[in-house]
């Protein structure tokens, strides 16, 4: 993983740890067809893909929620 994908996944990993439990609900994606949640979804799509590879899928993930 670049230095770039260490940086977004920890800065998603930091939104899952404190601001994610605080909102009190789920993904609506989650919540409508099961599996991760859009956060999950885009850290595993960074770590597969990297950056510029997860932009479409994280932007079509994110416009299905």
């Amino acid at each position: 993983m670049s230095c770039a994908s260490r940086a977004v996944d920890a800065a998603i990993g930091c939104y899952q740890d404190h601001i994610s439990p605080r909102k009190g609900w789920g993904c609506a994606h989650r919540i409508a067809h099961g599996g991760p949640s859009c956060s999950s979804a885009v850290r595993d799509l960074v770590a597969r893909r990297g950056i510029a590879g997860a932009v479409v899928p994280s932007a079509t993930r994110f416009l299905a929620c």
